[in-house]
């Protein structure tokens, strides 16, 4: 749990004093997706609830926290008041703009929020999408990024090289949209690869995704998930084409 007093933006005054905590409309549409919803919901974000921890007459009330992959603790917000009372029933909710508490969660916390947290329709909200958030500017997840699926196919490709003398195992990465938010870092893997070269391959992602060059861009919860294929991807999938 995080100090409400920390939070400078919670007392200069709240814009939604009226608001009723129904779910807006634009989320709920959002949350009807079925593809590209972390995008959908991210770009409609407005008003939030936090979930206030009451501490007694004399002490001051405290944010909840909540798990985020990684081991990472991240701030919860709820779309609507239905949704927070499902989770915290004893919290007091206060309405908020999400531009305003994804800049504290910087300054404050890890720059991490869970909207929804423990509910169908949650979504991690990573650094990436936070930062645009604070700064009201559209966010573009790693998995639109072209050149970088380009440059982990080239760095996983030379690791796929060192690993077998028959490199034709490896047909290729995709970053691609996860559950919640999440990225998946998928690496195309010809049927019938022995399960060391596989286990070795992953490793060695884990690897290359480690590196600076990769943690300063690769900001969303990420999992490595090798599949199956005996498809080869001439280019990333999932990636927006440049105009």
């Amino acid at each position: 749990m995080a100090n409400i007093e920390d939070f400078s933006c919670l007392h200069a005054g709240n814009l939604y004093s009226e608001d009723t905590g129904e779910l807006p409309d634009p989320l709920k549409k959002a949350f009807q997706q079925s593809e590209s919803r972390s995008e959908a919901i991210v770009a409609v974000l407005d008003r939030v609830l936090l979930a206030l921890y009451p501490q007694g007459p004399n002490n001051p009330e405290m944010l909840f926290s909540a798990h985020f992959p990684g081991g990472e603790k991240a701030i919860p917000v709820f779309s609507s008041l239905a949704a927070l009372q499902k989770i915290y029933p004893q919290a007091r909710p206060l309405p908020i703009n999400i531009r305003e508490i994804a800049k504290a969660s910087f300054v404050h916390g890890s720059g991490l929020l869970v909207l929804d947290f423990q509910l169908p329709t949650q979504l991690y909200i990573g650094r990436s999408a936070a930062l645009a958030l604070s700064a009201g500017i559209a966010w573009q997840p790693a998995w639109r990024d072209t050149k970088l699926q380009i440059r982990l196919q080239q760095d996983i490709g030379k690791a796929a090289v060192e690993i077998s003398q028959l490199p034709e195992f490896f047909h290729g990465v995709q970053l691609r949209e996860g559950r919640f938010g999440s990225c998946i870092l998928q690496l195309n893997i010809v049927p019938g690869t022995p399960r060391a070269q596989v286990e070795e391959l992953v490793k060695q992602a884990t690897t290359v995704l480690s590196t600076p060059t990769y943690r300063e861009v690769l900001l969303e919860p990420l999992e490595i998930m090798p599949v199956f294929s005996k498809d080869f991807y001439s280019e990333p999938i999932n990636a927006r084409k440049e105009p």
